[in-house]
């Protein structure tokens, strides 16, 4: 059998109710959470369409990393009858649409 670089990782897909039990109240206090459940994995869910900035999930990157964390969103809102290009513009016009709405 031959060494394999592979490493398995634990972690949570969203947060449960225990975030806010545990008096962690932002997405940027996921790393946090994470960490101290000593697991090191977590997917940040995006059940209604992509809903996170870059400059959050850049901070949220660097602090999982800095904690040896592997952080991974997940975009769930695929429908089966989408080519890669309906795809994309339906994504970017969710985005398009999102900015517009927080704006106003």
């Amino acid at each position: 059998m031959s060494e394999c670089d592979w490493k398995i990782r634990f972690g949570t897909a969203g947060t449960s109710d225990s975030f806010e039990a545990k008096g962690y109240k932002s997405s940027l206090d996921i790393p946090a959470y994470t960490a101290e459940m000593g697991l090191d994995a977590f997917e940040y869910q995006c059940g209604h369409g992509v809903r996170l900035g870059v400059d959050k999930a850049g901070k949220m990157a660097a602090d999982t990393a800095e904690r040896g964390i592997l952080f991974s969103c997940l975009l769930y809102t695929f429908r089966a009858h989408e080519t890669d290009s309906y795809l994309v513009c339906r994504l970017l016009l969710e985005k398009k649409k999102h900015k517009h709405d927080t704006a106003t």
